[in-house]
This record gives C-alpha cells, structure tokens and sequence, in this order.
C-alpha cells in the first residue's frame, strides 16, 4: 500500500514564471484554448449527468503544443466543481503495475480527504486488471451525481514511444 509521501505518482510539474519554459505553463500563465477548455467542461458535465456513454478524453498533439500545460489549467478550472481531478506524470510510472499504484494511491487519497464518505473503499485490494474496472465503479458508487472522478494520464506519448523507437527514429540511424 502506497502513503501519500510516496515517490509515485507524481503530478504534473508546472513553470514558476510566465516566461518558465522548462515545464508546462502555471494555470495562472495560461493563455488561449478557451473554446476547448469549454469543451471538456462541458463533456464532464454530459459523464455526470450519464448522457454519454463515453469516459475518456485522448489529447493528442505534437510534443511541446501544450497539451500538460491544457490538463493543468483544466484541472484549475474544475477546483470548485465537485470534481476528484488528478494529473499523472506516467514518467513516474516505470513499473509494470504503475497503474494499480495510480488506483491505490487515488483510494488513499480520497480517504484522507474524506474518511467518511469514502470509507468503503478501505477494502479494496488492487491485484490485477479486472480489479481496477472493479475499483472504478466502487469509487463511482460513493460519488454524487454532482461529482466526478477525473484521472489525466500526461506524457504517455514517452512511456508508449520508448527508448527503442526513440533510437531507431533518431537522426544517426
């Protein structure tokens, strides 16, 4: 079982500055994408409501676009709106069950968050793959219809890409 002070996962790392181009823009330099921004709210909006079956968001684009900086300022615009929004850095997830300690670590922190409501999911134990469809709908069993479990899985492209690709693309081959 992971603590909260445990290396994984990581969030998003953002800039301190506007001008910070080393990590993906502070919601607070955030600027543009206000029509997509839209979008997403409004698809989260259509999963609460279960006037969609869908429950997933691909963000796809070329490296260096702003697609953290986007999950970022999402995440920042959905605070205040009932939503348990986590961003994850997959470069943090090098291991083969990454993402049970995703689930356990979201479990952890709901509880901490709020012991009571989400008591129940003390039980849960995390072992393989059918169990995280298992935990999903366990989380999704003491949510209200006003909020929403939201999990961004950034920078997938480099854990998907690897090291292989990465030098078989490159220049000197």
């Amino acid at each position: 079982t992971l603590s909260l002070h445990d290396a994984l996962p990581i969030s998003i790392a953002m800039s301190k500055s506007f001008f910070d181009y080393k990590y993906p823009s502070n919601p607070k330099f955030f600027i543009g994408r206000e029509e997509k921004i839209k979008d997403a709210k409004e698809f989260f909006s259509e999963v609460r409501k279960n006037k969609t079956a869908l429950r997933g968001i691909v963000i796809a684009a070329n490296s260096g676009i702003g697609k953290s900086s986007f999950i970022l300022k999402l995440k920042e615009e959905c605070l205040n709106s009932n939503y348990f929004f986590y961003d994850i850095d997959t470069r943090s997830c090098d291991k083969s069950n990454s993402i049970f300690e995703v689930f356990e670590y979201v479990i952890q922190h709901l509880i901490t968050k709020n012991p009571d409501k989400f008591a129940r999911l003390k039980e849960i134990k995390i072992g393989g793959l059918d169990s995280i469809a298992k935990t999903y709908h366990a989380i999704d069993s003491c949510l209200t219809n006003e909020e929403l479990l939201v999990i961004f899985f950034d920078r997938s492209e480099e854990r998907r890409v690897g090291k292989e690709c990465r030098s078989r693309c490159s220049p000197d081959h």
